[in-house]
């Protein structure tokens, strides 16, 4: 936790943009609490509206780039992560009964953001109709997790006082509760699995 906090305060936007190219969940969970901590200040190390706009930016750009994959390279990439091919069969059935709403809401569902643009790009889905759901599906994202970590700082300040003498302890908090989301889905599905 403490790498990432350190990577976004040494890149900065840059951490954001690359991060959530990837699955960055975590990262901007920390990118927004960041926010917050700099609220005070003149010139804060990260604002909002930026992280926001670069979230949304990374997030589209990966989404897009494994939807490209699964429609050009889809063979490939399942050959080359077996795994994948797994996961691939529960999105099929998901993308055939409501692929719109899969467009949008796939970045909420953990274990699966990979794999679903892959899906996507396999299905009739016509990819202008991808871009635009993907970039609406990222900026919602990108709204809501910033603005997660931003509140949850300015709430525990409230509860807990002067927030700078144990910030190290409130990010370190923001980790374990987005791990224990994570691997509550991650259960979760697995449980799901076994029962289908």
């Amino acid at each position: 936790m403490d790498d990432i906090h350190q990577f976004i305060a040494t890149y900065g936007y840059l951490a954001v943009l690359i991060g959530t190219f990837f699955e960055g969940e975590t990262l901007l969970l920390i990118a927004g609490f960041m926010t917050w901590q700099a609220h005070g200040d003149a010139s804060p190390a990260l604002q909002m509206p930026l992280v926001i706009i670069l979230a949304t930016l990374g997030a589209t750009a990966g989404d897009q780039l494994y939807f490209y994959l699964g429609r050009y390279r889809r063979e490939w990439v399942f050959r080359r992560f077996p795994k994948l091919q797994t996961k691939a069969l529960k999105v099929y059935g998901w993308v055939e009964r409501h692929p719109h709403l899969i467009i949008i809401g796939s970045r909420f569902v953990y274990g699966f953001r990979i794999v679903t643009p892959i899906v996507l790009g396999t299905s009739r889905v016509p990819a202008w109709q991808y871009s635009i759901l993907n970039v609406l599906g990222a900026c919602l994202w990108a709204l809501l997790v910033t603005n997660a970590g931003y509140f949850l700082g300015g709430m525990m300040e409230r509860l807990l006082g002067d927030l700078h003498k144990i910030q190290k302890y409130l990010a370190l908090g923001i980790l374990l509760i987005g791990i224990g989301l994570l691997l509550f889905h991650r259960f979760r599905a697995r449980r799901n699995a076994t029962h289908d």
